[in-house]
């Protein structure tokens, strides 16, 4: 300080230049050390949201790629041309390529503890789902109702949930690589700050020299803000662009999941309810007869003489002939609330929700007289006095107090539609026309 002061106090302007110089110089090193710092730090950040911009497209194309490889196993399911099948199998394989190669690239992208957590969550998932997919699509080719319907449930029951953990797992991925872009960028945003308030301070007191080096500075700065914006502004349109694609594709999922719900529950052929969703239906009918003190009725139906049918028709006017009657039989019904299915083959089976035994035999007598009346030609029945087809009913009445199990009523239906048979076919049998209650109920009297 003192040699400063003897400088300024001195009459030799040398030293006074030389000092002035050096302190001109010693600023513009000050500011050039600290602007290249600060840009150093920016090409850091910069190259860190771009790896993490990386990170999130391979991540949303993975999930859309999950996505889509669901969406065709549905489809090759679904449908029952062999060459659309084979086509969209040849699709499904180059899908998993491409979701091999997109996984590789992700792995080779520095990944923090928890994202390399998450992509072993999914890694995990890919040996269930994928054997899953193969073996359902494999069950389709095989033409066969029975594997059709096995295909279907590991769709259901595989598939669907380890699609589901995995999209999971894709969006918490993409959702920490917009928490780190955020992070990022709002980094960069304080630091520009306080970089352009350290900039203004120094240019505020130096020299001309400073003064056009900081003009430099700042168009600088003012460059690596507006590509900032720019990046800011393309990030946050990817962001709504991929939200509103997850929220379609979520949108996707929820109806493909009620389009699955509603065919799982459906016979193929027929188009009736299955054995599935009439034993669920019957489970909660028989609840709630016993909770309401209320009662149902059950008829079982089979189609006379269908074996000869069959083997004399062929099994194509078979089919047919199960779909007619089906659709006789379902126009029959007098209530929505009342349920038909196919119960297996030629039989079928209806639940009549407070059903007492009258309105149970006017159901059932409309049935046997329509299909009557609709006359399928069957010239090798052996019903007496027709060569249509005909059906015979048992009917099973259920009231709370009987102390009968599910299985006791459809027991009791069985052995009545059995009695129908025996007794001539073309008929129904109620637990008020079945001879043994009849005998039963005369030795009570």
């Amino acid at each position: 300080m003192d040699y400063i002061r003897r400088v300024f106090q001195s009459n030799n302007i040398l030293p006074l230049v030389f000092l002035i110089v050096c302190g001109s110089i010693s600023l513009v090193l000050f500011i050039s050390i600290s602007y290249n710092h600060f840009l150093n730090q920016q090409e850091l950040v910069l190259i860190e949201q771009e790896i993490e911009s990386k990170k999130m497209h391979i991540n949303s194309e993975l999930m859309e790629l999950a996505r889509s490889r669901t969406r065709i196993v549905s489809e090759i399911i679904y449908i029952d041309d062999i060459f659309k099948q084979d086509e969209l199998n040849i699709l499904l394989d180059s899908y998993a390529g491409r979701f091999a190669q997109l996984r590789t690239q992700l792995l080779e992208l520095p990944l923090t503890e928890e994202e390399k957590a998450l992509v072993k969550v999914n890694d995990s998932m890919v040996p269930l789902i994928l054997p899953a997919q193969r073996e359902a699509v494999e069950l389709v080719m095989h033409e066969s109702v029975t594997d059709k319907e096995k295909a279907r449930q590991i769709l259901f029951d595989t598939v669907l949930p380890g699609q589901q953990k995995m999209i999971e797992s894709f969006a918490r991925l993409i959702d920490i690589e917009q928490h780190r872009i955020a992070a990022l960028t709002l980094q960069s945003h304080e630091a520009l700050l306080k970089i352009e308030k350290h900039i203004k301070s120094i240019v505020s007191t130096a020299l001309i020299m400073a003064v056009l080096l900081s003009t430099v500075i700042f168009l600088r700065v003012r460059f690596i803000q507006q590509t900032l914006r720019q990046s800011n502004e393309q990030l946050e349109k990817m962001n709504v662009d991929l939200e509103h694609r997850i929220d379609e594709r979520t949108k996707e999922l929820s109806v493909l999941n009620e389009r699955l719900k509603e065919v799982s529950e459906r016979d193929e052929l027929t188009g009736l309810y299955n054995r599935r969703k009439f034993n669920e239906f019957l489970e909660n009918e028989y609840a709630r007869a016993n909770r309401d003190d209320s009662c149902f009725a059950i008829i079982l139906t089979d189609i006379d003489s269908f074996k000869r049918y069959n083997d004399n028709y062929g099994h194509q006017r078979g089919d047919e002939c199960l779909v007619s009657v089906a659709a006789t039989m379902r126009s029959c019904l007098p209530r929505s609330t009342d349920l038909i299915a196919r119960y297996g083959g030629e039989e079928f089976v209806i639940v009549l929700p407070a059903t007492d035994v009258d309105g149970a035999f006017k159901v059932a007598e409309t049935i046997r007289q329509r299909v009557l009346d609709d006359c399928i030609p069957h010239e090798y029945s052996e019903v007496e006095g027709t060569s249509c087809i005909t059906v015979c009913l048992g009917v099973e009445v259920y009231s709370p107090g009987d102390d009968k199990t599910i299985s006791d009523i459809l027991e009791q239906a069985d052995r009545r539609l059995y009695t129908a048979k025996t007794e001539g076919r073309n008929r129904t049998i109620t637990p008020e026309t079945d001879g043994t209650s009849f005998q039963l109920k005369t030795q009570l009297s």
